[in-house]
């Protein structure tokens, strides 16, 4: 797929939670030193608001937020733990230990939680944190976020230190990885995936291979091409992405 880079815009506004942008995400590094690690949310890549300093022991590798009716916002620690975390206030609240998780997701549909960890798919009890497990990805890299769309369709993308990513779906019933194609830009280290509901777009919150500066994507699932909207503030590393459920 090509690499498409468009003019920095600010994504299509929701109707957000608190006053707060649309989307809800975790600083796990800001190089350039102008935000603590912690949740933030923004509307637009270049303009993030720390809603406050982050008390996961690592950081937040995969969240999202429940809905259409309850809107909660949980997050698993990239070494295990989950927390529920206030949109208000960033505040988070231990729940209970989990396995390592690199990749989280919300069935809008079933209320199910699923969580990837060391490319497997697992279930997760969201009142404990306890997983079950489902099955292996069965792709050679490894696997990072975790998103689901309107119809219960679940996507992942791989990380690697050179060339493409792929976008990857996810058999629920197996965990079986299946390539939907190139993204056209290659991830790796701390970053995630979020799927908005109102509008039908995967995001991405990409930290590249090649030394672009950090950037929010739209992913087209039927192809894989991904677009850049913008630049993150500071090249910081966003993982845990959510956004608003419809």
């Amino acid at each position: 797929a090509p690499k498409t880079v468009r003019t920095q815009d600010t994504p299509q506004r929701h109707a957000s939670l608190n006053d707060w942008g649309y989307f809800f995400a975790y600083n796990a590094y800001d190089p350039s030193g102008q935000h603590q690690s912690g949740p933030i949310t923004f509307d637009a890549p270049d303009a993030i608001d720390l809603l406050a300093d982050g008390s996961a022991p690592n950081f937040i590798a995969g969240a999202d937020i429940s809905g259409p009716f309850d809107y909660q916002w949980y997050g698993c620690d990239y070494a295990g733990g989950l927390y529920s975390i206030d949109t208000s206030n960033g505040a988070m609240t231990y729940i209970g230990p989990t396995i390592s998780v690199n990749g989280m997701t919300h069935d809008e549909i079933t209320g199910t939680w699923y969580v990837t960890s060391s490319n497997y798919l697992y279930t997760m009890d969201i009142t404990t944190g306890s997983t079950t497990l489902i099955g292996p990805h069965g792709v050679a890299n490894t696997l990072i976020g975790l998103a689901c769309d309107n119809w219960g369709n679940i996507y992942a993308y791989d990380v690697l230190w050179t060339g493409d990513s792929t976008l990857y779906s996810i058999n629920k019933a197996t965990g079986a990885a299946t390539a939907i194609g190139s993204m056209g830009y290659g991830f790796v280290y701390a970053q995630d995936c979020g799927y908005d509901h109102d509008y039908s777009m995967l995001y991405i919150a990409g930290y590249f291979n090649d030394g672009t500066p950090s950037a929010l994507l739209t992913c087209d699932v039927e192809t894989g091409e991904c677009v850049i909207v913008g630049s993150f503030e500071g090249r910081m590393e966003v993982d845990g992405l959510a956004t608003l459920p419809w």
